[in-house]
């Protein structure tokens, strides 16, 4: 990727809202899965995300953990499956960036070139 593209992360933590930004450095699709680096708040994340007929899912080698996942904008439900594995500020920044993806899936797993569309640099 040419530059990296900043995603907008928050949740409610302690009844204080939290706010960061997390950098999509590098995604690579493999068809029914994607690698995807990112970092937030000085860490780093590999990321393994994909889906079967019967189920979505993500793995974190680095960290070790791995499970199911519900849609994969479902950013509530994933944050919370994730928290109990990686603590809830990791885990959110997982959910909304699996979010993000989803949403953008057309521009930014497009195999062919691996280009980020510039419009959706620096949100």
């Amino acid at each position: 990727m040419e530059d990296d593209i900043i995603i907008k992360c928050s949740t409610n933590l302690n009844d204080k809202k939290e706010t960061w930004k997390a950098n999509l450095k590098s995604i690579i699709d493999y068809g029914n899965y994607y690698k995807a680096i990112i970092n937030a708040r000085s860490t780093h994340f590999d990321i393994l995300v994909g889906y079967t007929d019967d189920y979505n899912w993500v793995a974190l080698p680095i960290q070790e953990v791995s499970c199911s996942l519900a849609s994969f904008d479902d950013i509530f439900w994933n944050e919370e499956r994730l928290s109990s594995l990686i603590g809830v500020i990791d885990a959110t920044t997982i959910a909304t960036a699996i979010a993000f993806i989803d949403k953008h899936k057309d521009i930014l797993l497009d195999n062919s070139t691996m280009i980020k569309n510039s419009d959706y640099r620096k949100r």
